[in-house]
């Protein structure tokens, strides 16, 4: 069975940072990451499309994720900062 790849996010209004992480262990090992001017993308989705589909072969896709967002949430939807986009 293949280990576990986390995607771990943190979007804001001017930048989103992105990682891939293996589990080791009780460790996360960082095996990939990127900085994305927020403002270039139409919205989160593309933005994680590239990442993932750009990533070094020789890492894995991930089977988790989480992302901070910063902004405000509401009936479950959060609507960033400086930006146009609302996530559901």
């Amino acid at each position: 069975m293949a280990r576990p790849t986390l995607l771990a996010g943190d979007m804001g209004g001017t930048k989103t940072l992105l990682a891939l992480y293996d589990l080791e262990g009780e460790a996360l090992i960082k095996r990939h990451q990127q900085r994305f001017v927020s403002a270039d993308w139409s919205s989160l989705e593309p933005m994680l499309q590239v990442f993932v589909e750009e990533r070094p072969k020789e890492v894995q896709a991930p089977t988790h994720g989480c992302i901070a967002v910063a902004g405000p949430v509401r009936n479950r939807q959060a609507r960033i900062t400086n930006l146009p986009w609302q996530l559901k």
